[in-house]
């Protein structure tokens, strides 16, 4: 059992409420006993070092509510939220996050982006009060639990660097670099098609694109709003910039990499790891000048076209570039110059460029050929038991650049629920490292786990070149079917915590094209197949579930076991 994991599972609160009342006869919400919120620690100091490591974690107890009269049930429309302040009566300036479950984590950046708001000077402790506050209505006065005092050392903000969020504000691992610290970021982003996605920098201000009229903007920003960003139809290789004083940002595709100075040398992209690599075949050891140049596409909001804003591949402008500075400390421009690399060996090599350090390209030749990793046929989600039972089948996502990335939907079963990831085929076990949980160790003795009490519904990736493990929560599941023009406000699915299923009523007025079960609005999510059994895969193409008839349905779909049911109901 993890540390972390057993601190955790003993907290115990209550959160406290207040009254309601309605026409007619008056009935209050009275409030518990107990009102406890508890802190994992009460002194944190935070470093860039271990700013994506977890640093500072709270919970508390199943939200009580307790009417005064017995016959009714109260509603559940309370609303959670933590508090932050540097004074213990919360005056002053407050950071607050929406909460859903019954427990809340902090990485160490998160934390510090805390600080940073609330004015906390870098690198002095200082005590932070933490509550919760509850509301259940709009004219309703919020009610807090009691107040946690947690002593936090903070470190500078580094605005040289912002980094690249999925489309559900999870950090990418991909980070983008301003030189002068003007705000002006930039970087190689390996992306595949249409991919969405956030920019957030140093002080947690988040970029989303702009939109009029619910028609977004491409390439042009701002940081309101709910749009994602997203990048143009090609895959591959990116030279971003973001330009936030401009509000906007462009992105030019590399298609290829000329290098002069080795014969019969081709290179191709690794999107996984940010690099370009080429083999080739040496005569001599010692050192060689190279010249490293192409053609590219640039997109930007000139690009754009038509009522619906499309990005136009046509309209992307031939572009050249090249890269010069030397083998250590490349730049990138538009003219080439020689860069001096130095060659091991005779015989067989590699060149490769190295993108993905954001403050430091470089260019280096190694002995023998470049290999391509091997990785099994799916992966697996066992519980962490003494007879581990089999949970949820990982598939590889299929993606250009994403080999060795597998992705499946799991449904939490028990609180803090603990698990393994294994490769079957290889019988290799994987689970993370003290003090890295989102790791993939192979014969790791510890277990993967939640980090919250509360039974909710997640996709996980896994990623076998990276070695790291992702949980990102589904917050929004749409029956998406001809019946309904495939639309993305009509039949949500609710959500059932105590039976861990989703469940919409449907009016399906025709079969034509059947539906499938669309994930957090995500085109690459979707779950298809029939009452016998779903399997994940992207929207596009077959696999739409076509009811006999049509009529309304009560649709109940199951993750655990990635079925779902329809219930007529005329």
């Amino acid at each position: 059992m993890k540390r972390i994991n057993k601190l955790l599972i003993i907290f115990s609160a209550l959160l406290l409420l207040g009254a309601c009342e309605n026409d007619g006869d008056k009935y209050f919400l009275s409030t518990p006993t107990e009102n406890e919120l508890i802190a994992s620690s009460d002194a944190v100091v935070l470093t860039e070092a271990t700013a994506k490591l977890y640093a500072l974690s709270f919970a508390w107890t199943e939200r009580t509510l307790q009417i005064s009269d017995p016959v009714l049930k109260a509603p559940d429309v309370l609303k959670t939220a933590l508090e932050v302040s540097l004074n213990e009566d919360f005056s002053g300036t407050i950071v607050e996050s929406t909460e859903s479950g019954l427990s809340k984590s902090y990485t160490g950046a998160t934390l510090n982006i805390v600080a940073n708001t609330l004015g906390a000077t870098p690198n002095v402790a200082t005590p932070f009060y933490f509550r919760l506050k509850g509301t259940t209505g709009n004219n309703m006065e919020p009610v807090y639990s009691n107040v946690e005092k947690v002593n936090v050392t903070s470190y500078e903000l580094d605005m040289r660097f912002g980094n690249i969020l999925d489309q559900n504000a999870q950090d990418t691992n991909l980070d983008l670099f301003s030189t002068n610290s003007n705000r002006i970021y930039t970087g190689f982003i390996g992306a595949t098609s249409w991919m969405n996605f956030l920019f957030q920098e140093a002080d947690g201000t988040i970029w989303r694109t702009a939109n009029s009229s619910d028609i977004g903007k491409p390439f042009i920003i701002t940081s309101e709003g709910t749009w994602g960003i997203w990048f143009p139809n090609p895959a591959g290789c990116y030279y971003v910039n973001f330009d936030i004083p401009a509000k906007q940002w462009t992105a030019l595709l590399l298609p290829s990499l000329t290098v002069n100075g080795i014969e019969g040398i081709t290179m191709t992209y690794n999107r996984s790891t940010n690099q370009w690599q080429g083999t080739f075949t040496a005569t001599e050891a010692g050192d060689i000048t190279i010249q490293i140049s192409g053609t590219g596409k640039q997109y930007d909001h000139t690009t754009v076209t038509g009522s619906d804003n499309a990005i136009s591949d046509e309209l992307a402008k031939d572009t050249p570039f090249a890269f010069n500075g030397n083998s250590n400390g490349l730049t990138f421009g538009t003219t080439s110059s020689d860069i001096t690399v130095n060659v091991p060996q005779a015989g067989e090599c590699t060149l490769t460029i190295d993108l993905s350090n954001p403050q430091q390209w470089t260019a280096a030749v190694t002995a023998g050929g470049s290999s391509e990793p091997t990785y099994p046929a799916t992966l697996a989600i066992y519980s962490a038991e003494t007879s581990p039972q089999f949970l949820t089948t990982l598939t590889p996502t299929g993606k250009e650049g994403e080999e060795g990335t597998f992705q499946g939907v799991f449904q939490m079963k028990t609180g803090w629920e603990n698990f393994k990831i294994a490769d079957t085929e290889g019988s290799i076990w994987y689970g993370p490292v003290d003090g890295s949980p989102q790791s993939l160790v192979a014969g790791s003795d510890w277990s993967f786990w939640f980090d919250q009490e509360a039974l909710e519904s997640f996709m996980i990736t896994a990623s076998l070149r990276d070695m790291t493990w992702t949980p990102t929560k589904i917050s929004q599941i749409n029956i998406c079917g001809g019946f309904n023009n495939w639309s993305l406000t009509s039949d949500v699915m609710t959500y059932n915590a105590g039976t861990q299923t989703w469940s919409a009523t449907c009016n399906i007025s025709n079969t034509e094209n059947g539906f499938y079960f669309l994930l957090n609005q995500n085109w690459d999510w979707s779950l298809k197949g029939s009452t016998d059994g779903l399997y994940l895969a992207p929207s596009a193409g077959d696999g739409s579930y076509i009811p006999a008839e049509a009529g309304t349905y009560l649709i109940t779909l199951d993750i655990r076991t990635m079925t779902f049911t329809m219930d007529k109901q005329n």
